[in-house]
């Protein structure tokens, strides 16, 4: 419980600091891949979230699978998660972030308190390119759940 009062705190305070940031008029380069899927695939959830986040494309990640492995605070349900599955792939958005932004999901992501971690990976779009970009892990996944009430 301490932690998901923590987390809402810094997400808020994050998001209060992050929105004065924008209101002063400084932009810092957007120069970040983030790959996203599960809740994150919608720009308008990133930018509900105060984030500066640019859609580039749609993008592949080879060799993993989409899970709801996750464990959140309902019992047997999870959020979306990513494991290693050689000849899978997972399809998502590829999104172009500034460092401050990058920085605020991970505290979105709960990354301070090792629920997930931020993991660089090579994605592909449509038209072949290949970028390096972020994305989420579960660090402790679980088998079996059911998306959460969320999804």
């Amino acid at each position: 419980m301490i932690n998901i009062l923590t987390q809402r705190s810094l997400k808020y305070s994050s998001r209060f600091l992050n929105r004065r940031i924008k209101d002063l008029g400084i932009r810092f380069e957007i120069d970040q891949y983030y790959f996203a899927y599960g809740a994150n695939l919608s720009i308008q959830q990133l930018t509900k979230n105060s984030l500066t986040a640019e859609f580039v494309d749609r993008a592949v990640l080879n060799n993993h699978h989409l899970d709801f492995n996750m464990p959140c605070e309902y019992i047997d349900q999870g959020y979306a998660g990513l494991t290693e599955a050689p000849g899978d792939c997972v399809h998502g958005a590829l999104f172009q972030m500034d460092s401050i932004s990058l920085r605020i999901l991970d505290i979105l992501e709960w990354v301070p308190f090792s629920f997930y971690r931020r993991k660089q990976v090579q994605v592909s779009t449509p038209t072949g390119e290949s970028y390096s970009a972020w994305t989420y892990f579960p660090c402790h996944p679980k088998a079996g759940l059911k998306p959460s009430v969320k999804y």
